[in-house]
């Protein structure tokens, strides 16, 4: 905590150590799926 305190804001904010990894998903099939299960989540926390 001491070495966090010694950052300014703006390095602790870019500080990617904590962020989560984002990866591209470039097939078509893998796409489609994300999307419907996306819809279906979305229409379960509308419709409880």
């Amino acid at each position: 905590m001491a070495n966090e305190d010694k950052k300014d804001f703006n390095a602790m904010l870019y500080d990617s150590k904590d962020m989560p990894k984002f990866q591209t998903i470039a097939d078509e099939k893998s796409q489609k799926f994300i999307r419907r299960y996306r819809k279906e989540m979305q229409n379960a926390e509308n419709n409880p």
